[in-house]
């Protein structure tokens, strides 16, 4: 089992990435019980999660006991659709946290979306799932 985070900025604005390199290994059981205590801890702002299957991570703030309030999930429709609105949550700073799961970013993505958490005082956590 391989599992790779890698942090870019040590204040709360910046973005981390964790990337699990094992198809065989479940990313919900590593990392969902670390963004059910960030939901805990975000005081007076958003959890973000940002989504294409909202459904299922509304099963999971039940199963991993995500915090109940100041929590939101947003739906996208596509992957760039998806990068769009991590921006643009990371930039406006109303959220603590904003989780989004990709399958590539390229490193000019990650250079702006690194730019926009810095701008917007947030920590934005990339999920990757590497087959």
């Amino acid at each position: 089992m391989s599992i790779a985070a890698n942090t870019y900025v040590e204040s709360i604005g910046g973005i981390t990435e964790i990337s699990v390199a094992n198809k065989n290994v479940d990313l919900q059981t590593i990392v969902y019980p670390m963004l059910a205590h960030l939901s805990q801890q975000s005081g007076n702002k958003w959890f973000t999660w940002i989504s294409n299957n909202v459904n299922a991570e509304k099963k999971s703030l039940n199963d991993f006991n995500f915090s109940r309030t100041k929590v939101r999930i947003i739906n996208s429709r596509s992957q760039q659709e998806q990068l769009w609105m991590f921006w643009e949550a990371l930039s406006q700073g109303n959220s603590d946290t904003v989780v989004a799961s990709f399958q590539y970013l390229s490193e000019s993505d990650r250079r702006k979306l690194e730019a926009a958490a810095i701008r917007g005082n947030t920590r934005g956590i990339v999920l990757v799932q590497r087959t």
